[in-house]
């Protein structure tokens, strides 16, 4: 064969090559990390698969109308304003499989993906009018504000009314540290097999790292405190929850929480600020807990707090006369005994006049609008404005079973709360590495994955 023949093969071989190579760059752009181009320093970070996410986080289609769950609504992963028809061509130009969630410097979120498709991106974001260009950035315009940003192969979706300022701003953060610098989160941020992976960064030594997990009827969260390195916190001042407490607690009592805890534990933590936090959340205002605060230092075991309404009306309206209440701290009997001498003559300064049972010990006093009865019950230092009667079984004990800690919760609909707004029932359950909480919504119809975006979103910001 002719040299000049070999060339020209050669020649129309290699031209074919690069009319395949120039298709397929086209349609395939060269492939992004996206957890590289965000800051190590991000205060948030979530990786997902959209396609199995956003049907769960209550993001659904009606014909051309995409209807976002108002946990989710005007939150960084409310797409509704794309329309379905809009969505479905998003989906069809970029990595729907992974999706990267994250907050910048200036709590501004945004969702970044990988363009498999630029041709057809391009169309896509084109139905919504001309681009603008700004840093590098070509950024569209659709309804509601919602900013669709491209550069090179990675695209970016925010509420930010000048995206290409803040994205440059966080790729040269990113250039500098990015997350993929952190190898223990970033391991945990790329497991493909969970639901969503979620990273906290609050500048601390630890950072609070999420993953979720997900069946027809509950969504399971495994929270672990991690190094950048991959190091996981370990808790040594906790012990394992004695479950006897269960024997008084009642079907009236609808939260249900309790711990573990050594005495290094209890004596290094300040007790009147705690009791005061919790009943400053809670609305009880004068409670038991600012009673026990002082004593809780003696404390060596379980220490349990059970709640439950008198009525619907007790959420709106919390008091002692409202709810029902039982704290119980195991401790000492001859602190048990000092505690009550204690509760005894802070009565008495009160004008208020207890009755002792001779038998059990156990006295009796009216407070707030209640009856407190406060005494020595298996162990523990007991305070409840309810009669502590024994329940042969409790339904809850498989909850306490082996665990650092745990709480069981059944909440109605509360407007007032983040993703509340239609009720759930949550589980918790700490280990000595892992909390692991389960949700429950009251309503089946309601995506359990929505309400916790809604939380997740608030601490972010």
């Amino acid at each position: 064969m002719a040299k000049s023949s070999i060339i020209r093969r050669i020649a129309t071989a290699a031209g074919c090559l690069a009319a395949l190579t120039g298709a397929l760059t086209s349609c395939s752009p060269d492939q992004v990390n996206l957890l590289s181009t965000v800051p190590d320093s991000a205060p948030a970070v979530m990786t997902f698969d959209a396609g199995r996410f956003f049907p769960l986080a209550g993001l659904t289609a009606d014909g051309a109308t995409l209807t976002a769950e108002k946990s989710i609504a005007g939150s960084p992963f409310d797409l509704s304003p794309l329309g379905t028809e809009g969505y479905n061509a998003l989906m069809h130009s970029i990595d729907g499989s992974h999706l990267v969630f994250f907050v910048d410097a200036r709590r501004t979120p945004f969702l970044t993906f990988e363009i498999t498709d630029l041709k057809a991106f391009e169309k896509f974001a084109g139905e919504y009018g001309e681009s603008e260009s700004s840093q590098g950035f070509k950024t569209w315009t659709a309804p509601d504000g919602l900013k669709i940003t491209l550069r090179g192969a990675q695209g970016w979706i925010s509420r930010d009314p000048q995206p290409g300022a803040s994205l440059k701003a966080v790729l040269d953060d990113a250039a500098q540290q990015s997350v993929m610098q952190s190898i223990g989160v970033a391991n945990a941020l790329q497991d493909n097999s969970q639901l969503f992976n979620f990273e906290l960064n609050t500048g601390d030594e630890y950072r609070i790292m999420a993953q979720g997990m997900e069946d027809s009827e509950r969504l399971g969260i495994d929270f672990r405190a991690m190094k950048p390195d991959g190091e996981l916190m370990e808790l040594t001042q906790t012990q394992t929850v004695a479950e006897d407490f269960l024997r008084y607690t009642g079907p009236e009592m609808t939260i249900v929480a309790a711990a573990g805890l050594r005495p290094e534990f209890t004596s290094s933590v300040d007790w009147n600020a705690v009791a005061t936090a919790v009943e400053n959340i809670t609305g009880l205002g004068a409670s038991p807990l600012t009673m026990l605060a002082p004593l809780m230092a003696d404390v060596d075991g379980t220490v349990a707090l059970a709640m439950g309404p008198v009525s619907e009306e007790a959420w709106e309206e919390p008091s002692l006369a409202t709810w029902h209440i039982m704290l119980m701290a195991h401790m000492p009997m001859e602190k048990i005994r000092s505690a009550l001498d204690t509760f005894s003559g802070y009565f008495a300064l009160g004008g208020l006049k207890p009755t002792t049972d001779a038998r059990t010990g156990m006295m009796t006093v009216p407070f707030y609008g209640s009856t407190l009865r406060l005494g020595p019950v298996d162990g523990y230092l007991a305070i409840s404005n309810t009669p502590l009667q024994p329940v042969e079984q409790n339904s809850l004990t498989p909850v306490f079973n082996g665990k650092q800690g745990a709480l069981s919760a059944k909440l109605p609909a509360l407007d007032f709360v983040p993703g509340m707004q239609k009720g759930m029932n949550i589980e918790m359950q700490l280990e000595t590495q892992r909390l692991y909480v389960r949700l429950m919504p009251v309503d089946k119809t309601s995506p359990a994955l929505g309400s916790v975006l809604g939380l997740l979103v608030t601490l972010a910001l």
